[in-house]
């Protein structure tokens, strides 16, 4: 019993040992905004599964030993950036029936996943390779084109195809992530193209694409060793799928490794754009254990440097004078906010006091009047004054069965002026527009059924709504496709304050609050 239970305590500890360990990847460096360095970094634990919930405390960069300023970390998906995806497919006679079949019905549940910030390419091989569709966000016509997908030819340009797709993808000019997916039998044909495992590989880190493949081979596995190669050398994952029923969970898989890719940006202060090679490192920590991933970039020539002694207070403490003048300036204008609201309150409240003294003297004068009524009824009533009211002439009637009447007075509060919110559009298709909503709320989305539209493809058709409740506004994501970003985070439902951003799809702009 006790051998069996040291077993079971040593397999436990080897399997939380092991699940803490993890790999990273540096995938390319982007410098098209030098100083500003872009850095795509693949996070993926020992079962090939993204590491996700790091933040910008989970990383350190450095350019050439020197510590980096501004560094933030979001992966591809919370930051609700897109992706342009180049698919080449294996087309060749190996491929006919089953194989092709079961392929395409995989591909089409990746195109179910896509969400509309990305696009996706086709690209099939066999004698040749041909471009079967280019890149593409609608769901609709990239399905028609998978289901007309048919095999041709009798060898596989495998080389050839990877090289073409990749080539495509370079040539877009899109300020966007690209990303090649090749799924072959990891087996090249091709008796007149001159290409090889070494020039795709090439290519792909020359353009910083990182090739993702995916293995389907009924035939000889050590063609796959080849796939395996290209995606280790290139900063992708090669997945293995070896039966029918395994291809579409190999899509899901690598999709989800795709989204959770980080994007860690970072400034590389004092470096001048001199033209010359420079070495970028970065450092991963997760629950104590630190990777560190490296490599080398050109900066671009001509561009100056951020000047550190412009981020240094200057010696005239000018910067001083600046930060005090500005904290008075604030001071003085909440000083004048906090005047004129307190000088209405207390209008207000005079007003209501003007009206409750207003209601308490007609209060005291009906009570005055009816007491006054009340004593010649008892005066009159008493049998030694029927004498003096007969001397008098008054009617005795006059007193009898009189009734008193009592007036109601209803107070009407008004109320407090109500809040009211501005959602103002700074970039997109409706920059300039400006949506106000009251305490009834609004219906965000695509759709002309919202009371907020939005005519933007990565806008869903009913995607978020804004709810007034306490005194305060609320804002809800309904199962949008892209998400809803408050101050850059993708949120579920959150309160909504003075001064918050908003994304949708691509609209964003900022938020106010008013009475």
């Amino acid at each position: 019993m006790k051998t069996i239970t040291t077993i079971f305590l040593s397999l436990i500890f080897i399997i939380t040992i092991h699940s803490q360990d993890f790999k990273a990847r540096l995938i390319r460096t982007e410098t098209n905004h030098f100083p500003y360095l872009s850095n795509a970094i693949q996070v993926y634990d020992s079962f090939n599964e993204p590491v996700t919930g790091l933040t910008n405390g989970n990383f350190a960069g450095s350019v050439d030993g020197k510590s980096v300023d501004s560094l933030t970390a979001a992966t591809y998906k919370d930051a609700g950036l897109g992706f342009n995806i180049m698919l080449c497919l294996d087309l060749s006679g190996s491929m006919k029936g089953k194989p092709l079949v079961t392929t395409k019905n995989a591909i089409l549940k990746f195109i179910d996943d896509m969400r509309a910030v990305d696009k996706l390419g086709l690209l099939g091989f066999a004698d040749d390779a041909v471009l079967i569709s280019d890149f593409s966000n609608d769901k609709d016509y990239l399905r028609d084109k998978v289901k007309s997908l048919q095999t041709s030819g009798t060898s596989t340009a495998l080389y050839y195809g990877a090289y073409k797709g990749l080539n495509k993808l370079a040539d877009n000019k899109e300020d966007i992530a690209k990303i090649l997916i090749l799924i072959s039998d990891g087996k090249d044909e091709s008796k007149s193209s001159s290409y090889t495992e070494d020039d795709v590989i090439g290519l792909a880190n020359k353009e910083g694409i990182p090739v993702f493949s995916i293995g389907y081979s009924k035939i000889d596995k050590t063609y796959l060793q080849s796939l395996e190669r290209i995606s280790e050398k290139t900063g992708g994952n090669f997945y293995n799928s070896p039966t029918d029923s395994q291809l579409e969970q190999q899509y899901k898989k690598l999709y989800r490794q795709i989204l959770n890719i980080y994007v860690v940006n970072y400034i590389a202060a004092g470096l001048n754009g001199d033209g010359a090679e420079h070495i970028n490192v970065i450092s991963v920590n997760d629950k104590g254990v630190t990777k560190t991933v490296s490599n080398k970039f050109i900066a671009p020539a001509g561009v100056k440097a951020f000047a550190e002694e412009k981020i240094i207070i200057k010696e005239d403490y000018s910067l001083y004078y600046y930060i005090a003048g500005g904290v008075l300036f604030l001071i003085i204008i909440a000083g004048l906010v906090f005047f004129f609201l307190n000088k209405q309150k207390k209008e207000k409240i005079e007003v209501e006091k003007k009206k409750k003294e207003e209601e308490h003297r007609k209060l005291d004068a009906e009570k005055a009047k009816r007491e006054e009524l009340e004593r010649k009824i008892a005066d009159a009533e008493n049998p030694k004054n029927q004498q003096e009211v007969k001397d008098k002439n008054i009617p005795s009637s006059s007193f009898k069965n009189s009734s008193v009447r009592e007036e109601k007075t209803i107070i009407l509060n008004s109320s407090a002026p109500g809040l009211n919110l501005r959602l103002e559009v700074l970039t997109g298709d409706l920059s300039g527009t400006r949506f106000n909503v009251d305490s009834r709320g609004a219906a965000i989305g695509r759709s002309d059924d919202n009371s907020i539209v939005i005519k933007d493809s990565a806008v869903s058709s009913h995607h978020a709504k804004i709810s007034f409740n306490n005194g305060r506004f609320f804002i809800e994501d309904v199962a949008s496709s892209n998400g809803t970003f408050i101050n850059g985070v993708q949120i579920s439902s959150q309160e909504l304050r003075h001064n918050d951003t908003f994304k949708f799809g691509k609209c964003e702009g900022n938020i106010q609050i008013f009475q």
